[in-house]
């Protein structure tokens, strides 16, 4: 899965996560592919058909200062021994400003 297409789908969620004032972190879980065809394909089947290169991922977001801030985090979540080397070997969260997120996915 490239980075780019986890922050295009990463700044939709960041909009729904709200606007809070509190130092409190919301968070919510998407599936994410690696290829539109993928993501296409499970959302025409309403979850039912996830192909292999598709994971569930979490966008996060919190209050700090006065900016907001999201995570994503790209970890599996399976305790599989490829997962496990794949999220050791690359960075699975990362942290941006949701503002930007929000920006970089109307972009045109």
């Amino acid at each position: 899965m490239n980075l780019r297409s986890v922050v295009l789908i990463a700044a939709l969620a960041a909009g729904t996560l709200g606007t809070a004032t509190t130092p409190s972190f919301a968070q919510q879980s998407l599936q994410a592919c690696s290829t539109q065809q993928e993501l296409e394909q499970t959302l025409g089947s309403n979850g039912s058909i996830v192909p292999d290169g598709c994971r569930t991922i979490a966008i996060g977001s919190l209050v700090s200062g006065a900016n907001r801030l999201c995570r994503i985090d790209l970890s599996s979540g399976d305790q599989g021994i490829l997962s496990r080397l794949q999220d050791a070997a690359v960075p699975t969260e990362y942290w941006v400003r949701c503002d930007e997120l929000a920006a970089a996915a109307t972009a045109r």
